[in-house]
């Protein structure tokens, strides 16, 4: 399985850490094609800076899954890429499905949403690849010019997405996607793995950039939300002109609502709820669309396929499920009302039939509730009676017959091209194929999902009685004694002139770890020389300070003919998914000292929904 070159940066490009490593052992294995008549040979100075490293170690840990057996790597120039992609499909029989044949989308109406020049779905896959893991071989493929078309700190995030499919190889068995009864089940599947591929990649992007998981998710949340921005963004609208409305519907939702899914499946019981889902992978795109059904153990209803009436031959069966009835509705109904008529879909089966060069469709569905029932009824009714009946010419011709809607309880049966005489003792059958609604089982048991996180904009700093307080950073403190405050995003402590001493206090959205004190400390040091144009100079070791907030790690420099001291203090916040920074400034060991005690006075504000620690870890 690949990533969807277009559909990726929707999701994935905030804040993206592009960060060369130390080469080590435990990298993947890597070849470029530089040296082989194939397109594929042996590794050079051309491959991107972050292979070097631990890199599919690093991957793995944030994924919290271990690598035994670490992929290897493969870059090929364009033709050589095309030509693997095209075997792998191949050999693991990815053919198309009943949805790219025409009958279907000329039954539901799917080509009203197409354009003339629209490519096939698998085409248009494999064109838009820019990586893809091969399950066979134990490899991710990648293209030579994939850094030229997204910059490496895309690609290293994409490669991080393969990665995460061959750590899923190892520790879950995958369906043979091409052989899942339908298109709706087959998505459903995909969206697990896809979702799951995502949130390695954004954990592997949260790790280097010092962040909790919870809150890159609720990032990515942000981006997904408004899509028409992000395809600008990226390019793909200028790059998809072409592309039909059902193409791009099957490529992005296994990425952007499996990532959704699993996102409220990490928020509701971290990895470990993640690796139990694909034990009891979801069933219908209803599921993934909806993951509080998901938990609730909503199956799908059976829904026997209608049969074949006497005179006509079969064409084509299957289900539609809740992402393509939305789809197809939307060819004539307002997209959120068509949203809302699908949201109640309790199953579906449909059989397409042919008699004499005319064709029919036979429809029956069922739905949670009466109202959904009545919802979809009103929506099916107006797209047959605004589209399906002015339709082009082909559809027309094809489906020559008129509409046919009928309603009973939960159940409503849709026929298009029956002669009149027919349809109704049809409908009537159409009416009792569905079944019984399964017994709701919760898979994981009493597992609910978190409220979605909407912590309110945190007060700015004030003082009051001598102190500041500053719910901002999680804190109050008192103001020293000849010591003037300034108010903003950060916290300014100025010693009364002619004192020089300086307290500030900022907060950093780090978690803190080596390497994260070593970027702080190192920024700080050269915002200072950046500021006094004059070289720190390290004083002594790292020390341990125990404040009132838990223990701090400070390190200390100095300017030694001017006598001046500077020091940064690194305090953890709401369990490490945040740190405060404590500056200190001064001239003389009385300020500093005095400084010193003054850390005695820091105090944490009282925990409260919607304060600081919302916000670091939502």
């Amino acid at each position: 399985m690949g990533s969807w070159r277009r559909c990726l940066p929707h999701l994935a490009l905030l804040h993206a850490a592009a960060c060369t490593v130390p080469a080590t052992q435990g990298g993947p294995s890597a070849r470029s094609a530089s040296g082989s008549g194939d397109g594929t040979a042996t590794a050079d100075e051309r491959l991107p800076a972050f292979l070097s490293g631990d890199f599919s170690e690093r991957v793995a840990r944030a994924r919290q899954l271990s690598d035994e057996r670490p992929a290897s790597l493969e870059f090929h120039d364009a033709p050589a890429f095309a030509r693997v992609a095209e075997q792998t499909a191949e050999r693991d029989g990815l053919v198309p499905t009943v949805v790219d044949t025409g009958a279907f989308q000329l039954a539901f109406g799917f080509a009203l949403l197409a354009k003339a020049s629209s490519p096939p779905y698998a085409k248009t896959q494999r064109e838009n690849l820019l990586a893809f893991y091969d399950r066979g071989k134990h490899v991710v493929h990648a293209r030579l010019d994939a850094v030229s078309e997204g910059g490496e700190a895309e690609l290293e995030l994409l490669i991080a997405h393969e990665l995460g499919h061959a750590l899923q190889a190892q520790h879950f068995v995958a369906p043979n996607f091409a052989s899942l009864p339908g298109e709706d089940a087959r998505l459903a599947r995909l969206a697990l793995f896809e979702g799951d591929a995502m949130l390695t990649m954004l954990a592997y992007q949260a790790q280097r950039g010092f962040m909790p998981l919870g809150r890159r998710l609720l990032m990515a949340a942000g981006q997904a939300g408004d899509i028409a921005t992000f395809e600008r963004a990226s390019g793909l609208g200028d790059a998809s002109e072409g592309m039909s409305a059902l193409t791009r519907a099957r490529l992005e939702f296994p990425y952007a609502s499996g990532l959704n899914l699993v996102s409220e499946l990490y928020r509701a019981g971290g990895f470990a709820l993640v690796n139990r889902a694909f034990e009891r992978a979801p069933a219908s795109t209803e599921q993934v669309l909806h993951p509080e059904r998901y938990l609730a153990g909503d199956e799908p209803v059976p829904v026997s396929v209608p049969s074949v009436p006497e005179g006509y031959r079969a064409v084509a069966q299957g289900s539609v499920g809740e992402l393509l009835t939305r789809l197809a509705l939307s060819a004539c109904v307002e997209t959120p009302v068509a949203i809302r008529a699908a949201e109640g879909w309790g199953g579906d089966a449909f059989q397409i039939v042919e008699k004499a060069g005319l064709a029919g469709l036979l429809w029956a569905t069922t739905w949670d509730t009466l109202e959904d029932a009545r919802e979809f009824e009103r929506a099916i009714r107006e797209l047959s009676k605004s589209c399906w009946a002015h339709a082009q010419l082909t559809a027309r011709s094809v489906f020559s017959g008129p509409a046919w809607v009928v309603r009973q309880g939960k159940n409503v049966a849709v026929q298009r091209g029956i002669p009149p005489g027919d349809a109704k003792p049809l409908g009537a059958r159409l009416l009792e194929l569905p079944q019984p609604r399964p017994k709701a089982r919760r898979p994981f048991g009493a597992v609910q999902l978190r409220p979605a996180p909407n912590p309110a904009p945190l007060a700015k700093a004030r003082q009051v009685r001598g102190r500041v307080v500053a719910p901002q950073m999680g804190v109050s403190a008192a103001v020293p004694a000849g010591y003037v405050s300034e108010l903003s995003e950060i916290v300014v402590l100025a010693a009364v002139p002619p004192g020089g001493g300086r307290i500030v206090l900022t907060l950093s959205g780090w978690m803190v770890n080596a390497e994260s004190l070593e970027r702080l400390y190192a920024e700080y040091a050269d915002g200072v020389e950046s500021e006094l144009r004059v070289p720190l100079k390290l004083h002594g070791d790292d020390r341990r300070v125990l404040t009132p907030l838990g223990e701090a790690r400070m390190r200390t420099w100095h300017i030694a003919d001017q006598g001046l001291t500077f020091q940064l203090l690194v305090i953890p916040m709401c369990a490490n998914t945040g740190s405060l920074l404590v500056a200190l400034a001064s001239e003389n060991d009385d300020q500093e000292r005095q400084q010193h005690q003054w850390l005695a006075t820091l105090a944490r504000l009282p925990e409260r929904p919607g304060a600081l620690c919302d916000v670091l870890n939502p």
